[in-house]
């Protein structure tokens, strides 16, 4: 039997959160634990019941997404963060793909690309709208901040496991690390390379 995702929402439009739910309830292979209107709240019901995929609004009451993704990630590495929002301001993309998060849609997408994007940021595949990742391609090649720096061996290594289609399970059990430092290792092999998927990191990695 396949592995049933499950998946905890926060956004803070009570009619729009209704709406994503009822329609990732409705995949076979997708279960939603809880639904959050605030950051806090997100938290609070990940710590309880870890779920496999946080789909996160950045703008809410209370905490916003990206301290409730800080914490996650933090506190719960192994918690894939996929972004839900309207907004692709610079600073949000910088600082989130900074964080390591595993997806970033706007909120003009369909509910079945919400549904396909869950399981890809799942699979450690990764979810980014095209305009997005356009965006964010010409963010990456801008200057790089100090300390940025070349690919250590490790992470090297990690980079040809997920060129060779590794996921991160699986690249934790060849490294011989623990899971939640094979996420973040390969969020620094993502980010050091600018790459923005599996397919953009093989073709940076085979320039050289």
């Amino acid at each position: 039997m396949n592995h049933i995702i499950k998946v905890t929402l926060a956004e803070d439009g009570d009619a729009l959160r209704r709406s994503l739910a009822d329609s990732l309830r409705e995949q076979p292979d997708i279960s939603v634990l809880g639904e959050a209107a605030e950051g806090g709240e997100l938290v609070a019901l990940c710590r309880e019941t870890p779920p496999d995929v946080a789909v996160v609004d950045i703008r809410m009451p209370g905490m916003d997404g990206v301290a409730a993704c800080k914490i996650l990630r933090s506190e719960l590495p192994e918690v894939r963060l996929l972004i839900l929002t309207t907004f692709d301001d610079d600073e949000y993309l910088r600082e989130l793909f900074g964080l390591g998060v595993d997806g970033y849609l706007l909120k003009t997408g369909s509910p079945p690309r919400l549904a396909e994007a869950v399981r890809g940021v799942y699979n450690g595949l990764g979810a980014v709208d095209a305009g997005i990742s356009r965006k964010l391609g010409s963010l990456l090649n801008a200057p790089k901040k100090p300390g940025t720096g070349p690919l250590t061996e490790t992470e090297l290594r990690a980079a040809r496991l997920i060129a060779k289609g590794k996921y991160n399970k699986e690249i934790a059990v060849e490294l011989g690390i623990t899971y939640g430092r094979t996420r973040n290792l390969v969020s620094a092999v993502y980010r050091k390379l600018g790459a923005v998927d599996r397919a953009d990191l093989i073709a940076k990695l085979e320039k050289g």
